[in-house]
């Protein structure tokens, strides 16, 4: 019996356990639900009516001058919920929340997910955000990152998904969007890109629209037409499948090729300055585009009118181009940089070039990759001798433009005429690591997969822009100090009161005394090298031209013309946006030429400061020794040395040539080697070519007489005498070494000289 009641008591609490183990978990969730639903169903946030009747007239971009600059113009900016089309409805729903219709503003079953994937991943990497959600934070709240602010954005979601249907929400939401170009809400988007109006929309068009908007940036159809293609095909997959669109209307859809119309005038630089410098004021202020142009904000950007107007007056002048293969203008793009700030002055397009296009910089990037770096760590001086020959750096085997080659050739005159063997010569003197190393520091991205010596001549994988390219020389301009470019100088409030205001980020990377060689020699490539069209001009300027060849070598992609002064930093290109084989430039059309005829004509109108480049006190001239330097040796020269015999060049007080001539100050006794044949004596003499020597016989009944002469550049001399050195007052010879100064004054030291055989 108290065995049974044993195994009874034994049972109770395995049960209990159980019962315990599933109804406390239970009734946690039940409490954290209800918890969940208190918080977010009360809270004082209030939904103004104001706010939803989005318009971004209250944001105003100044210049640099204070002066507003003018925005494109606007038409109807609201879009009623008749005149959007139900297949752009479906378009954006099936793409950013397509349980918009039956969640009352914050969808549960996505957070919960997103939640789940957040804790896996560590991170946040999924939003949960409806469109509603998306709607009253762009309208209400700021973009910070915490639990509160999305509590606030929750709760305003439920209240408003009360006071609206879910129409009038979507209406509001497609009114507020930005898409880039300056353009917000669908109406106006498709009539900037289209061309059209919302009612002529078609499926594809529709879902293009719908793709923009996660970046619209780099969605942009007008700057990134080939990435908003795809992304649109991305859209148009996701609504098959979902069944937002029938399998017959997906492949009409797919097959349509979308035309850009841009009916707005794309080389009005406002429209870049409008563009980027939302972009940019978006970045600082961490909130999204349609949050700023609904913000009442003023941005004031470096945009100086005068330098956009000389800029765009230039870019379009068919007098300073060739015509492209379709016998067209080229495609153009400019820009133009302030030094003292790094901020952009003026921007130029006429084929949606934009300030983020990635394109092969070509010869540009030279100087930053690898004579820069060169210099900065002492591996080559400008003297440096290069052999510019054809050969091979592991396996990769550059060539010169039009194959031709100099043979030994100065660092110097190898950037002058933008040589490309001595290019990757020296990076292979810094390494190619440390030599790419720079460029990032410079502003410019790089890939693992450009750590190779075709970058040394803008070989890269993706690339670089133009305002990245200015705002990496301008630290040429600036002691070696990069600064970012910009748009944005700062942004204030409705009330004035400054929320962001942009400070000197500079940073060294070079040290003065590279900037300003590398200064010193491009100043060179504008008066004699490959930018010697810029050779006339009355003021300092350094310059670097840069082309890249198309893989038929009748035409060229990509042609470049960098120059600076000490106020600015101009970057001209012409090209080939489309890729079409009627873009393509000529041959003819070089870095040297065109581009370089636009920025002479810049750099002529402008009336920014044009200064001589400050010499740093860690540069100084040095001079060396003239045929060590002729022998592809750089060797200080003899303080004594006349000056025919030294060559002045610029030096890193850090990197001086340690080796040092000093035949003009010893004027030593040359070395003999003498043979005799009977009373003939031949002698060999070996001679310092810097020098001079006469040598001569005395004769005690005949006097002296010269027996013979050896100019300069000689290294050796021979010449025979008949002599016997058994007879009574046989001849004596002597060597006489001189040099004669600049003054005609004559240096010299005599030496006997022993003509016995040995």
């Amino acid at each position: 019996m108290e065995k049974s009641k044993n195994k009874k008591a034994g049972k109770f609490p395995w049960k209990k356990a159980l019962i315990i183990v599933i109804s406390v978990p239970v009734a946690l969730a039940l409490i954290a639900v209800c918890t969940g639903m208190i918080i977010l169903h009360t809270g004082g946030e209030q939904i103004d009516a104001a706010k939803l009747n989005f318009t971004p007239s209250g944001l105003k971009i100044t210049d640099n001058a204070g002066r507003y600059v003018e925005l494109p113009e606007k038409y109807d900016v609201y879009a009623s919920s008749e005149e959007i089309p139900d297949i752009l409805k479906k378009a954006f729903v099936t793409l950013e929340d397509k349980r918009f219709y039956s969640h009352h503003g914050v969808d549960y079953l996505r957070m919960g997910k997103a939640a789940i994937k957040n804790i896996a991943a560590g991170s946040i990497k999924e939003g949960a955000s409806t469109i509603t959600q998306q709607l009253v934070k762009n309208t209400h709240l700021t973009s910070e990152k915490s639990f509160g602010r999305k509590i606030s954005e929750a709760r305003l979601a439920i209240k408003l998904e009360k006071m609206y249907t879910k129409d009038e929400i979507l209406t509001m939401y497609l009114n507020m969007l930005y898409f880039g170009s300056g353009e917000y809400g669908v109406k106006n988007a498709a009539r900037r890109f289209f061309g059209k109006e919302l009612s002529q929309l078609n499926t594809a068009e529709c879902a293009m629209l719908a793709g923009i908007v996660k970046s619209p940036t780099r969605y942009n159809p007008i700057n990134n037409f080939a990435r908003s293609n795809e992304r649109k095909d991305l859209v148009l997959d996701i609504m098959a499948k979902e069944g937002a669109i029938d399998q017959n209307e997906y492949e009409k859809a797919k097959k349509y090729d979308i035309i850009i119309k841009n009916d707005i005038i794309e080389n009005n630089s406002a429209i870049y300055f409008l563009e980027y410098s939302i972009k940019e004021s978006c970045s600082v202020l961490d909130i999204s585009p349609e949050q700023l142009l609904s913000g009442d904000y003023t941005i004031e950007t470096y945009l100086d009118q005068d330098s956009r107007n000389i800029v765009e007056k230039i870019m379009s002048n068919p007098a300073l181009t060739l015509k492209n293969a379709g016998g067209e203008l080229p495609d153009c793009a400019a820009v133009v940089l302030d030094n003292s700030s790094g901020g952009i002055k003026a921007f130029y397009s006429n084929c949606g070039y934009s300030p983020e296009t990635r394109r092969q910089p070509g010869s540009t990037l030279k100087p930053l990759v690898s004579y820069a770096p060169a210099l900065d760590c002492g591996a080559v001086y400008p003297a440096t001798i290069i052999d510019d020959r054809k050969k091979d750096f592991s396996g990769y085997s550059p060539n010169n433009y039009k194959d031709e080659y100099y043979g030994k050739i100065s660092v110097r005159e190898s950037l002058m005429l933008s040589l490309n063997v001595p290019a990757v010569e020296v990076m292979s003197m810094v390494g190619v690591e440390k030599a790419c190393s720079y460029l990032p520091k410079l502003g410019i991205e790089t890939e693992d997969s450009d750590y190779n010596f075709a970058t040394a001549l803008g070989g890269m994988t993706y690339g670089t822009n133009i305002t990245n390219i200015a705002a990496a020389y301008s630290a040429f301009a600036r002691d070696g100090k990069f600064i970012p470019h910009s748009f944005v100088r700062q942004i204030k409030n409705s009330e004035g009161e400054v929320l962001y205001r942009r400070g000197n980020a500079a940073r060294q990377v070079f040290g003065a005394d590279t900037a300003y060689l590398i200064t010193d020699m491009l100043a060179d490539t504008a008066k004699a090298g490959s930018a010697k069209k810029l050779s006339g001009l009355k003021f300092p300027i350094a310059s670097k031209t840069g082309t890249v060849s198309a893989s038929d070598k009748n035409y060229n992609t990509d042609v470049y013309n960098v120059s600076y002064t000490t106020s600015e930093t101009a970057v001209f290109w012409q090209g080939n946006m489309s890729g079409e084989q009627s873009g393509m430039l000529p041959a003819g059309i070089t870095g040297g030429g065109s581009p370089t005829l636009m920025a002479k004509n810049y750099f002529l109108r402008s009336d920014a400061a044009k200064n001589e480049f400050p010499v740093p006190s860690s540069v100084k001239p040095i001079m060396i020794d003239s045929f060590e330097y002729t022998c592809g040796r750089v060797v200080l020269a003899d303080s004594s040395a006349p000056e025919y015999a030294v060559r002045r060049e610029l030096f890193s007080v850090r990197h001086l040539p340690k080796e040092r001539n000093n035949s003009f100050t010893f004027l030593k006794k040359p070395e003999v080697t003498v043979e005799s044949a009977g009373n003939i004596i031949n002698v060999l003499m070996q001679t310092d070519p810097r020098l001079r020597y006469t040598v001569i016989k005395r004769d005690y009944f005949s006097g002296d007489c010269i027996v013979a002469e050896f100019g300069c550049g000689t290294e050796s001399g021979n010449f025979a005498v008949a002599h016997r050195s058994d007879v009574l007052f046989a001849p004596r010879y002597i060597v006489e070494v001189y040099y004669i100064c600049g003054d005609g004054e004559k240096i010299s030291a005599t030496y006997p000289l022993d003509l016995r055989a040995r």
